[in-house]
């Protein structure tokens, strides 16, 4: 009986120790940590694994991969497309295989600032923000600007203007990645720069393109638009160091001696817009502000545009003066001052 129990146990442990040896396996391939945020600048990732000798091969060009004992290097070209796009990378060992996704985000140069700009006579500086994972350069037309690149930014510090008129430089970003180019332009003046002779061109209450020698003048707070037919005048507010607008509502003194008149507004459709009108007043002070633009020659051209709509939704298309009695009697429409253009 002995004998027997000896030769079961003996049984019993080499069937312990065969089944022991037949569960001891190679470790799994794994993914450890993974860097592989990429912008759309050609740089470089990795991915660690859980052992070595392992091989890598990615499924797109652009993106390239080094093994490097436990460590797959990937590297990625620049993107120089609008869009993203992605590749995968597959580490294969003895024992396994993983596939790790890889994406880059689409190559983009932008300017976060506004691409036209005014600026007063004395020295100072302004940022425009710039957007791009890329290098860009930077070329300014002028000498009295100065461009500098920061990080996200490029600051154009502005000399004083002492010309006594106004002046135009632009800055040209250029991305050679992406071959594109930013134009920003920078005007500097004063409203005083603005005073003095000017070209008027506009459509009378005829129909008529009229054509007419004026003088713009500074009275407080006032730009008089003087030289236009039969003595009339503009009234317009300074708005800030280089900005002015004409408004609905201005006094604009008597006619023909005897008839008060004021600055009304025209609309889109002819219809005019009268603040003093007792039967149907304007409910609201439209401003029709300028937009300054000077050529390389240094021409200059003072378009106006409306910044609002009046009460019937219309936008306001120019100026027009009508005539009341001492009474207060509405007489009607004196003249219109439509699509005003200043230029000298």
């Amino acid at each position: 009986m002995k004998k027997y129990s000896i030769i079961l146990y003996a049984v019993v442990a080499l069937l312990f120790t065969g089944c022991h040896e037949d569960e001891t396996t190679m470790p799994t391939l794994n993914v450890i940590k993974s860097e592989l945020n990429f912008d759309a600048k050609a740089q470089e990732g990795y991915i660690i694994m859980s052992q070595t000798g392992c091989q890598a091969y990615s499924s797109e060009e652009w993106c390239q991969t080094t093994v490097v004992h436990d460590k797959v290097i990937v590297k990625v070209d620049d993107n120089t497309s609008l869009e993203g796009r992605t590749a995968r990378v597959t580490i294969s060992s003895a024992n396994g295989a993983q596939t790790v996704p890889v994406s880059q985000m689409g190559g983009f140069f932008r300017l976060d600032s506004e691409t036209t700009q005014s600026i007063s006579d004395i020295a100072s500086s302004i940022e425009l923000n710039i957007a791009t994972p890329f290098d860009y350069n930077m070329t300014a037309s002028a000498s009295w600007m100065t461009l500098k690149k920061g990080t996200d930014a490029v600051e154009v510090e502005v000399e004083e203007n002492r010309s006594g008129c106004p002046r135009m430089g632009t800055a040209i970003l250029s991305c050679p990645a992406l071959n594109k180019e930013i134009t920003f332009t920078l005007y500097q003046y004063s409203i005083n720069d603005l005073m003095g002779e000017w070209t008027a061109e506009y459509t009378d209450m005829n129909g008529s393109n009229r054509s007419i020698a004026v003088t713009l003048a500074l009275q407080k707070q006032d730009i008089i638009v003087n030289g236009l037919p039969d003595d009339l005048t503009l009234k317009a507010k300074q708005k800030g160091e280089n900005d002015f607008y004409f408004a609905i509502g201005e006094a604009l003194g008597t006619y023909m001696g005897e008839y008060r008149i004021y600055q009304s507004g025209v609309d889109t459709n002819g219809e005019i817009h009268d603040t003093h009108d007792p039967l149907h007043p304007e409910t609201r002070k439209v401003k029709y502000g300028k937009e300054l633009m000077i050529n390389s020659n240094g021409d200059c051209t003072l378009s106006f545009m409306a910044d609002s709509t009046f009460s019937n939704g219309m936008k306001m298309n120019g100026l027009a003066v009508t005539a009341y009695d001492a009474q207060g009697n509405a007489l009607g429409l004196v003249e219109n001052y439509v699509n005003l253009i200043l230029k000298r």
